[in-house]
């Protein structure tokens, strides 16, 4: 389920930033004796990070004038960059631009850095990485990998290089940005407007929500837009099927895809995600809290409050995403601690605050909390690789209305009569391989030689038509690759039956 389409390219812009070495302005300043040269040379050419750092330390004690300190500190950045040490890459990054604010090198590998770091942070790579390209335009040689390179992580966050012109002049003027800066947000609806091809899952195993929603996109496009309000504040309310509705803020987008959990051109489909992890949340703490052992005359009023209100939800959201780990467990001291700094800005009582961290101690509120991550983890920035069985059908219908129908390829017949049903009648479609690999796969109809280029296991496909006639299924991977370039691709209907074992879709009820 998960899409690895941006972590290789991080990895491989990473690769390609860091065999970079452009020392042209080193080259113009002084080795003050040879030994200093040698020793320079010895810690450039030492491929082991440990023994680069062995022998960067020993020449800081060795050469502490060295006019090419910060030579020596994006060496040390790079071992430990090797290592795996983003959070030390970053301080001698950081040390490398304090000695040298024109050190193309330490500001372009220490943007990297920071979009290496965990959650990463967008606003100050990007600006790094444009203060590199920004020095390196006035070397006469130049780099057009850095240039390329920087688009590429540019227009993946904001969606289009609109602002990116701006951004690398602004960062050739300073070393650091302003306290205000922040990178442009993409628009509401980007250049694919609301269609399959704008859904792009991120680097979580959410097919089970992006899948539905370019379903959406492709039977009922029209219906979403209405779905979404600008308040014009940098919020965004959606009103879902049964009228309920969520407000998608801006910090939480911003987060959503900084942190790489949704790519798709334009907000709209991470305002959904948002809207639709806020539903998840509140209705099971509503549930939980119903059901705790919490003081009857305090009970009524939690409910009401989480009910009606978002500080006091967001705050548990927040604290969730910021404790959960990627096997979709969380520790409850650690939720504790981070729920207790989540309320302290909240501009309610103390009463209130002591109220909502109560909660958390109540009989059934936190094994609520526990079971709700265990079994979607995703909604809060959790990554598992297990299928999802019929939560696209359950995205479908809030968002839709209907009935969530999960049906099963072991009934063939009814399975081609329902897809032709629902897609003639204009609703989504989606389907899901089997947790097995393909070489595991035990099927009676030989399959495609091509199926390595479209089959993961364990993951959720938008289905976009179905052609009787031909018996052909097309579908799309919600990453939008595999198969290259968009991620469609067409397969008979007996394959598709072999290989997707889960059909999901809505009914009208």
């Amino acid at each position: 389920m998960k899409s690895q389409s941006f972590r290789r390219l991080l990895v491989a812009t990473i690769a390609a930033c860091l065999t970079i070495a452009v020392y042209a302005v080193a080259a113009q300043r002084t080795v003050k004796s040879e030994a200093e040269r040698d020793a320079i040379r010895a810690v450039l050419n030492e491929k082991d990070p440990h023994a680069k750092l062995e022998k960067a330390e020993a020449f800081l004690q060795a050469y502490p004038q060295s006019e090419l300190l910060d030579v020596i500190y994006v060496e040390i950045l790079f071992a430990h960059h090797n290592l795996g040490e983003t959070q030390l890459a970053l301080e001698a990054g950081r040390k490398a631009v304090e000695l040298n604010p024109n050190s193309i090198d330490g500001f372009f590998n220490m943007g990297i850095e920071y979009l290496n770091s965990a959650p990463r942070e967008y606003n100050m790579g990007i600006w790094c990485m444009a203060r590199g390209v920004a020095l390196v335009r006035n070397t006469k040689e130049g780099d057009a990998d850095m240039e390329k390179n920087l688009k590429t992580v540019y227009t993946g966050y904001v969606g289009s290089d609109e602002g990116l012109a701006e951004v690398i002049a602004l960062a050739g003027k300073s070393p650091m940005p302003p306290a205000d800066f922040h990178l442009p947000d993409p628009p509401l609806y980007g250049a694919d407007q609301v269609s399959p091809s704008a859904v792009l899952q991120g680097g979580l195993g959410s097919c089970y929500f992006h899948s539905p929603i370019a379903a959406l996109a492709k039977t009922n496009p029209k219906k979403i837009p209405p779905m979404i309000k600008d308040n014009g504040d940098g919020t965004y309310t959606v009103t879902f099927a049964d009228k309920k509705q969520e407000k998608a803020y801006l910090e939480d987008l911003r987060y959503a895809r900084s942190s790489g959990f949704d790519r798709s051109t334009g907000l709209w489909v991470g305002i959904l995600f948002r809207a639709y992890a806020q539903r998840v949340l509140r209705e099971a703490l509503l549930s939980a809290v119903d059901k705790s052992d919490l003081f009857s005359l305090l009970k009524p009023y939690a409910m009401q409050y989480l009910g009606n209100s978002d500080e006091l939800l967001l705050a548990y959201d927040r604290a969730i995403r910021a404790e959960v780990n990627q096997s979709a467990e969380i520790n409850r001291a650690r939720l504790e601690k981070a729920l207790q700094e989540e309320v302290k800005p909240l501009p309610v009582s103390d009463e209130v605050k002591a109220a909502g961290l109560k909660l958390i101690n109540s009989s059934g509120v936190y094994e609520a909390i526990e079971a709700l991550v265990r079994e979607e983890g995703e909604l809060f920035g959790a990554y598992r690789a297990v299928g999802h069985g019929g939560h696209p059908a359950r995205v479908m219908a809030a968002f839709l209305g209907g009935k969530p129908v999960v049906l099963s390829s072991k009934e063939p017949d009814k399975v081609v009569e329902v897809l032709r049903a629902v897609i003639g009648e204009g609703l989504p479609v989606v389907a899901g391989t089997s947790p097995n690999a393909l070489e595991n796969l035990k099927t009676s109809t030989p399959l495609p030689a091509n199926a390595k280029d479209w089959y993961v296991p364990g993951h959720a496909y938008t289905v976009l038509d179905v052609n009787a006639a031909a018996r052909q299924v097309t579908l799309r991977n919600p990453w939008g690759h595999k198969p290259d370039p968009d991620g469609v691709f067409s397969i008979p209907i007996e394959t598709f039956l072999e290989v997707y074992p889960m059909v999901a879709t809505i009914l009208p009820e």
